[in-house]
């Protein structure tokens, strides 16, 4: 049923903490380089290779794709809760505690988005954005409230109502800006440059 250690949290998109983590990869980086390729044990030499390319890919991710500064999809799929419903893992008003926790992130994971996002914008990306933001507040407004209503805490559903209201104006305010501000200016420029695709982790 995974692990449930950070239910309730979302990325933090902003700029210091975004750099902190690119400043961490390399610095795991640098100590992985530091161990001879042919230096680990039999039975650590996969996980020694398994761990460089996953730094390499958060890497190339991070720098060279940058999908943060182009894709508000990145952070569109930050303020889904559908995961805590569909899965059976803890009592009902348990996940609700996380749902709300959750909710309550979403207005300050989008303020970041309208502040990283750069534009024009790839037209697709914008595109599909507001469709999954349209299907996004559809769920949160239509189809979220009748899985909690065996919920009998009125506390707790008051409290996730507010933050549902305060997620949802988000939401719809993203939508507004992607329709009404990104869209009319959007280009067809989505790919990456072709000198960008050819330093990807697979070509080292």
């Amino acid at each position: 049923m995974g692990l449930h250690g950070y239910d309730g949290l979302v990325t933090d998109y902003g700029p210091s903490s975004m750099a902190r983590r690119v400043s961490d990869l390399k610095a795991y980086r640098q100590e992985l380089a530091a161990i001879a390729p042919d230096a680990p044990p039999a039975p650590a030499w996969l996980d020694y290779h398994l761990m460089r390319l996953a730094i390499e890919r958060e890497l190339f991710e991070r720098e060279t794709l940058r999908e943060w500064a182009r894709n508000p999809m990145v952070y569109i799929y930050s303020c889904d809760v559908s995961s805590y419903v569909k899965r059976n893992y803890a009592p009902l008003p348990v996940r609700l505690k996380a749902i709300t926790a959750h909710l309550s992130h979403v207005p300050d994971v989008l303020s970041q988005a309208r502040a990283n996002l750069e534009l024009p914008m790839p037209r697709t990306f914008a595109q599909t954005g507001l469709d999954i933001v349209l299907g996004t507040l559809d769920f949160l407004r239509d189809e979220l409230p009748p899985q909690l209503a065996s919920v009998e805490d009125g506390v707790l559903m008051s409290r996730f109502s507010g933050a549902q209201g305060r997620a949802i104006a988000a939401l719809e305010a993203l939508a507004t800006w992607l329709r009404d501000e990104v869209l009319p200016k959007a280009n067809e420029q989505y790919a990456i440059h072709s000198q960008k695709a050819g330093r990807t982790m697979w070509n080292k």
